[in-house]
């Protein structure tokens, strides 16, 4: 019987080739072969293991919707450096365009949190300051 929780990176080609399986069957479960959206269904998937060692056999995959779909991000980053994020914030800011920490992050391809950091980097260099309330407030340049 095959190991499957003892890959190691050398047997990388292995998983591959059994993904590439998966995807002939276009991503379907079945008696032996189960999908898991993340590792935050864990306790279900332990319960899977069990019943695959009662029964046949099988195999979880961790990272595939139920449906099929792989699990990936959809807010992938697109690497913009620090440094140009900085520059494009502030240059919005400058030209008075309006924006959210939401749709500055979605056009960067980076996380709200990146965004929110990026802005404290810049209150701290005293480059910019927040005026007015959080729903209808500005951000402003320090001259």
């Amino acid at each position: 019987m095959k190991d499957s929780f003892k890959y190691t990176s050398a047997d990388n080609s292995i998983i591959i080739r059994e993904l590439e399986e998966l995807y002939k069957t276009n991503f379907r479960e079945t008696e032996t072969v189960e999908f898991k959206k993340s590792i935050s269904e864990l306790d279900s998937g332990l319960k899977t293991i069990c019943a695959f060692l009662n029964n046949k056999g099988g195999t979880l995959y961790f990272g595939i919707s139920n449906s099929g779909g792989l699990n990936v991000p959809k807010n992938v980053p697109k690497n913009v450096p620090k440094n140009q994020r900085l520059e494009i914030i502030i240059e919005k800011i400058k030209n008075n365009i309006k924006f959210t920490k939401r749709s500055i992050a979605k056009e960067l391809g980076v996380s709200e949190k990146t965004i929110f950091r990026d802005l404290e980097i810049l209150k701290r260099q005293n480059k910019i300051i927040f005026t007015g309330s959080k729903k209808t407030g500005l951000w402003k340049i320090i001259n």
